[in-house]
């Protein structure tokens, strides 16, 4: 009678931490019970040796679990030789190859699995998968305009309240190179501290956690795929539109808009409009985001409200600046009158000021 070939296998390659890997072992025999072991191969990427880190083993009953998603149709495995579980990715794992056994055991004198007594019976299998960093981002933006002082910009050209909430967003991104993955981390509940790599209690999740970082273009839709797309993957020339209804005053909900960060592998364009309801598309707005990367220190306004009307027919009846910083703590000076006094010193992360 022939052997049967005994394996364990994952549902993908690799990993990062917080998210679950999908394990099923297939070929051993139908009364036999498996154990699971991971272990971080550490620094060198050897088992065995003194930098290993054995994760808790846990075992799984293989009399009651059906065929493996892994079986083809005639291969001839029995349904009870095949075993199904999972493993939570710890954040001790993250830039580390794993090491996977499932190995057959049986009670031992005791009959009770999970004591000193168990046996193994010498039937195993492994396999190895990986956590890896995401890659960085090349590029990092910050959406302009917070829909308050968009709001508030557009009322200060009307002079009236018609311009009113709520504020219809839309912000194109354009990817340049297939592979590219973008980092969406949404403004309304803080920044995470590496965007790329988020923890599990800061990634997204549709059910427990909306507002968390999602990871568009991984090939993996469960922390996020890009609004319209039907993979999770980006390709060259690839165009994602977000769009959003905010209300002013906000009413903190998680919504696509100013103040979001945005993080890209490979080059992308983005741009951003808005407008309010009443005018609606009658009086609107659309920038073009630049990536940080552009930002400076020192900005000359080119134009504005003081322009004599003879030089410009009175085309700059209203002018207004969006300031916003890179970094927490960013401070800043202004020369309203362009008479060499910096009076108006202000530290927020954005601020808009207009005048007519």
């Amino acid at each position: 009678m022939a052997t049967t070939v005994k394996s364990v296998k994952t549902d993908k390659q690799d990993y990062a931490p917080g998210q679950t890997v999908f394990i099923t072992a297939d070929g051993f025999a139908g009364n036999a019970n498996i154990q699971f072991q991971v272990v971080n191969l550490g620094l060198d990427g050897l088992l065995g040796t003194m930098d290993d880190i054995a994760y808790p083993s846990w075992i799984v009953s293989n009399g009651l679990v059906g065929n493996s998603p892994f079986n083809s149709p005639g291969n001839n495995q029995p349904a009870a030789s095949s075993v199904a579980t999972t493993w939570l990715v710890p954040d001790s794992a993250l830039n580390s190859t794993l090491s996977l056994t499932a190995q057959a055991i049986t009670a031992g004198a005791d009959n009770r699995l999970g004591t000193a007594d168990d046996v193994l019976t010498g039937a195993v299998a492994q396999t190895t998968f990986t956590d890896s960093a995401n890659p960085p981002p090349v590029q990092i933006f910050y959406v302009p305009e917070t829909e308050p002082q968009l709001l508030q910009a557009l009322q200060g050209i009307t002079g009236n309240t018609v311009p009113s909430s709520p504020i219809t967003n839309y912000i194109s991104l354009a990817a340049v190179a297939n592979g590219t993955i973008i980092y969406y981390d949404q403004g309304e509940n803080g920044y995470v501290g590496d965007i790329a790599n988020p923890t599990p209690s800061e990634i997204y999740d549709a059910t427990t956690n909306p507002g968390g970082v999602q990871i568009w273009g991984n090939n993996d839709p469960t922390d996020g795929i890009a609004p319209g797309s039907v993979v999770d993957l980006i390709t060259a020339g690839q165009v994602i539109v977000l769009q959003s209804s905010v209300p002013v005053p906000t009413d903190g909900g998680i919504y696509f808009g100013g103040g979001d960060k945005i993080g890209a592998t490979k080059t992308i364009a983005v741009t951003r409009t808005g407008w309010s309801t009443g005018p609606n598309t009658l009086l609107a707005g659309s920038v073009e985001v630049f990536d940080t990367g552009d930002w400076g220190t020192d900005y000359r306004v080119p134009v504005g409200v003081n322009i004599p009307d003879s030089d410009d027919a009175q085309k700059f009846e209203y002018t207004a600046l969006f300031i916003m910083a890179q970094a927490g703590g960013a401070t800043f000076s202004l020369d309203k009158n362009a008479n060499g006094l910096f009076t108006d010193r202000r530290g927020s992360a954005e601020c808009g000021l207009g005048g007519r």
